[in-house]
């Protein structure tokens, strides 16, 4: 009997300590490259890196807002990206680059014009685990104006 119960005090002790790290609500670091197409539009190579314990989850998408900077703020693109199967998981010390363009010409529709001082994004994570989301602003240099 106090074997059990040696062990079972052992083993609240573990979970007391090991408790707050796991509780911990999962971290990343978001970073981005932005390139300007030929033919107009923007490509951008979004990487959210895992720093903290715990595996971190989208949950469900992740939104990108796009705006250039040209006498204010001017709107751009807004894309909502539902990640592949397993892409939505981040195991610690991992990352993830998702593969974006925005505003390329489509089907007869005109590139957007991201001309102007530079070119805002905006991007917003959700991650299961965390009460609020993951919020990041990023700036980059602006397009050259594309002929058309």
């Amino acid at each position: 009997m106090r074997r059990f119960i040696a062990t079972a005090l052992a083993a609240a002790a573990f979970m007391a300590v090991a408790a707050p790290a796991s509780a911990a609500p999962p971290r990343v670091a978001v970073s981005a490259e932005v390139r300007c197409l030929e033919e107009g539009g923007i490509a951008i190579d979004l990487t959210f890196e895992n720093t903290g314990r715990r595996t971190a989850r989208i949950d469900p998408d992740f939104h990108v807002l796009i705006e250039t900077v040209r006498k204010g703020r001017q709107p751009g693109a807004v894309l909502f990206v539902f990640p592949a199967p397993g892409f939505d998981r981040i195991p610690p010390g991992e990352s993830r680059t998702f593969l974006l363009t925005a505003g390329e010409p489509f089907e007869g529709v005109p590139a957007m014009d991201f001309s102007g001082s530079r070119i805002v994004i905006e991007v917003e994570v959700w991650l299961r685990g965390r009460e609020h989301p993951v919020m990041k602003t990023l700036t980059y240099p602006a397009c050259p104006a594309v002929a058309g």
